[in-house]
């Protein structure tokens, strides 16, 4: 992925996530490469140890995710995933409207 779409993903400055990758690239998590078709944009690949520590992350979301649901109860639970599923698209859409 590339460094500026990670930066709209976590709705975060592009400087932010380059100083965090950086620090992952030290600590062997990720590469960075520049794509053949735009010298000018780095893309981000994780590396046998960062596919290990996202896979460990996704499992405890999950984890979490099921915990939370059995809290609120199931029904209480979709409707809270469905609004912040909603707020993520509206600020996604304002994002990519603030770049146009």
């Amino acid at each position: 992925m590339r460094i500026i779409d990670l930066a709209e993903r976590a709705l975060s400055r592009q400087v932010t996530i380059t100083q965090a990758i950086g620090r992952m690239e030290r600590a062997g998590l990720v590469r960075r490469r520049v794509p053949s078709g735009d010298r000018r944009s780095r893309c981000v690949y994780l590396k046998g140890r960062g596919r290990r520590a996202a896979r460990q992350l996704a499992t405890l979301e999950r984890r979490h995710e099921r915990a939370a649901s059995r809290a609120l109860g199931g029904a209480v639970s979709r409707k809270l995933k469905n609004a912040l599923l909603r707020f993520i698209a509206a600020i996604e859409r304002s994002i990519l409207l603030d770049i146009s």
